[in-house]
């Protein structure tokens, strides 16, 4: 039976950006760069002349005239959530160069709107100060309508979970960004840099275990060298309260290790004292005798050496 292989070749496509995406992507960067600097603190002035302001004057606006009136629309209807437009638009930007076309556009936009809507409704929720010395609510008109809808009828902290909920998905239909790939990327990046941590509590145990050890050993020592100390005054006491022939006795009975005939030296000697010991009054007084008579006779020799005449020679 004949048999038939295909080999498939998997090949990368590269992606190919024309000069129309490039130019939408610059458009669009144009734009957010545009709207950031409009709103920046450094650039908008609520006293500057706008649709909303009958003040007239010098523009502080970087933008001039027409940043400060786009400034004022926005800062009017979405409150602070307002500076979350530039960022969307530079994300747009970005997925639009890398990208032959964007996916689904109109879900796009609904994630946008959805996602400034709750932005500006949670900001009003959780009453943030009014910027700007008061200028604007910080949800803005959007913000506040939606927060007191949702605070009606879920109290606060209904209506924050819900509008937590709301821009939780207008981010994943406005973006690619998703919480999945997320927390995958913090668990690879910062998984292992706090392994540490969990061998804590065994570095403990094995801490504790250790120095319970090493005080079982003092106390050990410290009894060891007490028991020590008691045997050695006790055996002072004891030799204290040994006689003199006893310690005599006890020292002849000891025998020399390791020397020849150490048992039988140790024997004589023990004979010697006592003998010794045993000497009476009497025969201490005949050995004095004794003494003294060997001592004359002694003397006597000696004269009679000394008095002798030495013999004459014959000439």
């Amino acid at each position: 039976m004949a048999t038939t292989q295909t080999e498939v070749r998997g090949k990368t496509v590269a992606t190919k950006n024309t000069r129309r995406n490039e130019i939408i992507a610059i458009a669009l960067f144009a734009l957010s760069v545009l709207l950031t600097l409009c709103m920046i603190p450094f650039s908008y002035d609520p006293n500057d002349p706008s649709w909303n302001s009958s003040a007239s004057g010098t523009v502080h606006n970087w933008i001039g005239i027409i940043g400060s009136n786009i400034a004022e629309f926005f800062f009017q209807l979405f409150g602070l959530a307002a500076y979350l437009l530039p960022l969307l638009l530079f994300a747009a930007a970005w997925r639009r160069f890398r990208t032959k076309h964007i996916h689904a556009p109109l879900f796009r936009v609904v994630g946008l709107v959805t996602l400034l809507l709750a932005a500006s409704a949670l900001l009003q929720v959780f009453g943030a100060p009014k910027p700007f010395d008061g200028k604007f609510e910080s949800g803005g008109l959007a913000g506040a309508l939606i927060a007191s809808i949702f605070k009606g009828g879920f109290n606060t902290v209904g209506a924050a979970i819900l509008l937590f909920a709301l821009a939780a998905t207008g981010l994943l239909l406005a973006t690619n960004f998703s919480f999945v790939r997320a927390y995958e990327w913090l668990a690879s990046e910062f998984g292992t840099r706090f392994t540490f941590t969990r061998a804590i509590p065994e570095k403990f145990s094995a801490w504790r275990t250790a120095r319970r050890e090493r005080a079982q050993m003092r106390m050990e020592m410290r009894q060891a060298a007490r028991a020590e100390r008691e045997q050695l005054r006790e055996a002072e006491s004891k030799l204290r309260n040994k006689s003199g022939a006893e310690r005599v006795a006890d020292f002849m009975s000891e025998e020399l290790p390791g020397a020849e005939g150490a048992g039988l030296a140790g024997a004589a000697i023990q004979r010697s004292a006592r003998a010794a010991q045993t000497v009476t009054p009497s025969t201490q007084s005949v050995q004095v005798a004794e003494g003294i008579k060997l001592e004359s006779a002694a003397v006597a020799a000696s004269a009679s050496e000394l008095s002798v005449p030495q013999p004459r020679t014959l000439t």
